[in-house]
């Protein structure tokens, strides 16, 4: 302790030039780091502003070029879904919504053009637009072939169901008298049923097995034509069908020749459709995408260039910029270690003794070094360690006083357990003794209560009285409540409860001692007492 009071107590008589104070060394360091931090940042910023204006200046163009193929990529792929859904539905609406995407395909094409700034981007944009022309032709050609099939299917559709109904009407009005009549009818059955078919086999006419469905239904329509035709010669006077319905059977079989012959059209039609379809309209646009993709690719080609020249002069500079912070790391590293050969040493000196301290063991002094800052900090460690061993010696001064304390209140405590144990037993022994059993004869008991009664007390009575039952042998126990001064509605209940109890032992329980104070409150508390013995004092229970 002598040691760290003479060492607190010391100052030192001549300061070093490394002892300087700790604020002029960081300010040292730090300024040096931002001088060279200002220098690149200025370095960097130049770079970046010569960098911004290439970039500004090589990619206007391209970035226009870019999105111009972009857009003309967009277009053509709306262009060709709105005529794909003209294909799978063909109705006005999305007739029109193709005629209106390849027109506005056609002019944004032509508008590009003459914004393009890459020659090899207007020379796709030139085949594009040639492109364009021949696949618009062809969508025209299927267009209005579209348009035929349309009409011949509603001409078709109306004579079929004028065709049917005639047949029906023509069934429903006739009037058949025999069996041959009868059977005569089912031609006419047969040949609505194969109208019908010939409606099924036309509808399936756009289908891959055009040839096929066109067959069959040709040869239905024949077959129905043939069946008209057969009961018209052989039937039309039995007056069966009426003439009316005669007459319009024959108008059927010209109708069915003329149906027929449309079906052949639509075939026709549904063939060449398909073929124009297949042969000129996809490969057609197969080859317009294929020139707006490679339109895309030129535009991306050059903004590759671009990005790699912007890429060169980015590296340049990152060069440049990773010599200076090279440079940088490697001034603070020196730097660093300058610091901790003159601060983090005493300061790591100083938590190691801190640490010895905070454990209690003995330390020698610190000598003060490393700045003013530092020599200050050790002395007042030193002066803080040497309060804090005085500290120590009076608490362990005082812990011993409070053990000794401590020894006399465990012995106290043990004394208090004792009389507590005792003072429980003489409790147990006065509220045995406070219900007494009194045997007067053979077979009779009396317990005579005095004082107040409580729930202990009552649970004791039961108890008590219980066991003097069976003990004695009872047949009769007698209850005197004279010295009770006060009987409620609980005390009744308590009562109560306990003649209970020896009645379902076999025995019979009256209740004495009822002065008339206590039977008014018994009145007063309602309880019912019809089931219960009682009489005015001991003598007369007796």
């Amino acid at each position: 302790m002598s040691q760290l009071s003479s060492l607190a107590e010391s100052t030192p008589h001549r300061m070093p030039l490394r002892s300087m104070a700790l604020r002029t060394r960081l300010l040292l360091a730090y300024g040096v780091i931002v001088c060279m931090s200002i220098a690149l940042g200025i370095y960097l910023f130049h770079r970046i502003n010569l960098v911004r204006d290439q970039t500004t200046m090589l990619s206007g163009n391209v970035a226009t070029d870019v999105r111009h193929s972009v857009q003309a990529l967009a277009t053509v792929a709306d262009a060709q879904r709105a005529v794909d859904q003209y294909l799978l539905q063909p109705d006005d609406a999305s007739h029109r919504a193709a005629l209106m995407r390849l027109e506005a395909l056609d002019q944004t094409i032509r508008r590009l053009q003459g914004k393009a700034h890459n020659p090899a981007l207007r020379d796709h944009m030139a085949r594009l637009s040639r492109q364009i022309l021949t696949y618009h032709e062809v969508f025209d050609q299927i267009s209005a072939n579209i348009a035929q099939q349309q009409v011949l299917n509603r001409e078709l559709d109306t004579a079929f169901f004028a065709q049917y109904q005639a047949i029906e009407t023509a069934l429903a009005n006739a009037r058949p008298r025999t069996q041959y009549e009868y059977r005569s009818l089912d031609d006419l059955k047969r040949a609505g049923s194969r109208l019908q078919l010939a409606f099924v086999w036309m509808s399936r006419l756009k289908e891959k097995e055009n040839e096929l469905a066109t067959q069959n239904a040709l040869a239905a329509l024949e077959d129905a034509r043939a069946r008209l035709k057969s009961y018209v010669v052989l039937n039309g006077s039995t007056g069966v069908v009426r003439m009316s319905d005669m007459e319009r059977l024959g108008e059927v079989i010209d109708t069915v020749e003329q149906s027929s012959l449309r079906v052949r059209q639509l075939a026709t039609l549904y063939k060449e459709t398909a073929g124009l379809v297949e042969q000129r309209l996809k490969p057609q646009g197969i080859l317009i995408s294929a020139e707006a993709s490679a339109l895309t690719d030129t535009a991306l080609l050059a903004l590759n260039i671009t990005t790699i020249e912007l890429d060169q002069d980015a590296t340049r500079t990152q060069v440049t910029g990773g010599g200076w912070l090279v440079g940088i790391i490697i001034a603070g590293v020196i730097l660093g270690l300058v610091l901790a050969a003159t601060i983090t040493r005493p300061l790591n000196d100083l938590v190691a003794a801190t640490g010895r301290l905070a454990r209690g063991d003995e330390i020698s002094a610190l000598e003060p070094r490393g700045g003013r800052e530092l020599i200050l900090l050790a002395q007042s460690f030193n002066q803080m360690a040497e309060a804090l061993h005085r500290e120590r010696a009076e608490v362990q001064h005082q812990h011993e006083l409070l053990t000794e304390r401590a020894r006399e209140l465990e012995i106290t405590l043990e004394q208090l357990h004792v009389e507590a144990a005792a003072r429980e037993h003489l409790d147990a022994t006065v509220r045995q003794m406070s219900v007494p059993i009194i045997p007067l004869s053979r077979g009779v008991i009396v317990v005579p209560l005095v004082g107040e009664i409580d729930a202990a007390r009552a649970e004791t009575l039961q108890h008590r009285l219980l066991q003097g039952v069976v003990a004695e042998r009872a047949l009769v126990a007698i209850l005197d409540i004279t010295g009770v001064p006060m009987v409620d509605a609980q005390v009744s209940a308590w009562l109560l409860q306990a003649m209970g109890a020896v009645r379902l032992l076999g025995a019979h329980c009256i209740l004495v001692g009822i002065n008339p104070e206590v039977a008014q409150m018994l009145v007063a508390s309602g309880v019912n007492l019809d089931s219960v013995t009682t009489r005015a004092t001991l003598q007369e229970g007796l």
